[in-house]
């Protein structure tokens, strides 16, 4: 996919739903999810739950549902969580986490689409602001303000960084 926005500009709705699809899809992050939902409730038009956001609460449910539960032949029995006691225990926040998809190995689906977020808009709109005229150094410099990055002196190594992150992921190649 190619002219990706990043969320956070005007987009009419199915446009808005698309990309946080393709987003969902590079980067498999459960959080783009929970934002087209909260989106289709709450900030757009009235707007039916996408076929994606419904397969990822299918399979999230499914994960849920087999909680405490162990599979013997044809039978299902409680208590694979809670071995021993003939009952399943609490899920703990770390297996919910998981079973959600908010973290794998040690990693914050939040904090990684955020960090993901950030480096978009900042390509998306360093590219805009070409586009419209702006010469580059001027671009680079309104998106080093918008960063928070310091005037470090050596010709915008971190904002270069990030607006360059940001079209990888905007060409679809995922960040690690």
């Amino acid at each position: 996919m190619t002219g990706w926005t990043a969320p956070g500009d005007w987009l009419p709705a199915d446009d808005y739903l698309m990309n946080l699809e393709h987003f969902y899809k590079e980067t498999n992050n459960p959080v783009m999810v929970w934002w087209a939902i909260h989106w289709c409730l709450n900030e757009g038009p009235q707007h039916a739950f996408p076929d994606w956001c419904l397969d990822y609460l299918a399979e999230t449910a499914a994960k849920l549902g087999r909680l405490g539960q162990e599979v013997v032949g044809d039978a299902v029995t409680v208590g694979e969580i809670g071995k021993g006691s003939g009952r399943a225990r609490t899920p703990t926040a770390n297996q919910l986490m998981a079973i959600l998809g908010f973290s794998t190995q040690g990693k914050s689906a939040f904090r990684q689409a955020f960090s993901d977020m950030r480096k978009l808009r900042a390509a998306s709109r360093f590219d805009g602001l070409v586009r419209s005229g702006v010469p580059p150094a001027k671009a680079m410099e309104i998106i080093r303000v918008w960063l928070g990055e310091p005037e470090d002196g050596n010709t915008y190594g971190n904002t270069r960084k990030t607006i360059q992150a940001g079209r990888r992921l905007l060409k679809g190649k995922t960040s690690t």
